[in-house]
């Protein structure tokens, strides 16, 4: 993955956490487009941590049956 299309996908990601906070009911509160890049940040940062750590689950339990 190249460096802009890392950057588009946290601005697009930060974009709607931008949206998803206008919308009442989702319970999702960011106040500015700074939070919303950090938060955007943490998520990717989260998926890249998590990501293998699942892959590696979720293929130990589909050939163990």
């Amino acid at each position: 993955m190249n460096i802009m299309s890392l950057l588009v996908a946290w601005l697009v990601t930060a974009l709607s956490f931008l949206i998803i906070s206008k919308i009442p009911f989702m319970g999702v509160e960011v106040d500015s487009l700074n939070k919303s890049f950090v938060s955007a940040a943490v998520l990717g940062i989260v998926t890249v941590l998590v990501q293998p750590i699942l892959r590696l689950f979720l293929q130990y339990q589909i050939f163990s049956r």
